[in-house]
């Protein structure tokens, strides 16, 4: 993989950009032209000030990685992403890693590429000891915008 692909990737992950298409031929066949034109892409998508509303079918990509090192791209919809990322957070930081993982791997065993808002309710009630489970689900309504999510109590 080369350093710019990295780079686009490690700027799609962090929220950098919404979005990268690859070109359909590589016409730039100077390297430096190339990885300038890049940076340039990312340098005016870092000059967004003002944070983007998550519609419906807004998707945000993560690339994820499942049992056995295996990287899979999924898509986020709705405010799916944010609730992702807030389970994280709201985990002490040594087990962050493992409540990611089974996050992964719950993600990985819906056959989906594409997780909804519901989508991490169920998550979270397959992957929460019962006795944390209200304290997680408590997280998820803090970014809940459908307005019909099944219950898990």
């Amino acid at each position: 993989m080369t350093l710019p692909r990295l780079v686009v990737l490690l700027a799609l992950q962090i929220g950098l950009i919404k979005s990268f298409s690859p070109p359909i031929s590589n016409i730039i066949n100077n390297p430096q032209q190339q990885q300038q034109q890049q940076c340039t892409a990312l340098q005016q998508s870092s000059k967004q000030s003002t944070p983007l509303s998550i519609e419906e079918d807004v998707n945000m990509i993560e690339i994820i990685e499942l049992k056995g090192g295996i990287m899979k791209a999924i898509s986020f919809a709705q405010n799916a992403k944010q609730m992702y990322d807030a389970i994280l957070q709201a985990m002490p930081w040594f087990i962050r890693k493992l409540v990611q993982k089974n996050m992964n791997n719950a993600i990985a065993e819906l056959m989906t590429v594409k997780v909804t808002e519901n989508d991490m309710y169920d998550i979270i009630a397959k992957i929460t000891p019962k006795s944390n489970l209200q304290d997680s689900l408590d997280v998820l309504d803090r970014y809940k915008t459908v307005t019909v999510v099944p219950q898990h109590h």
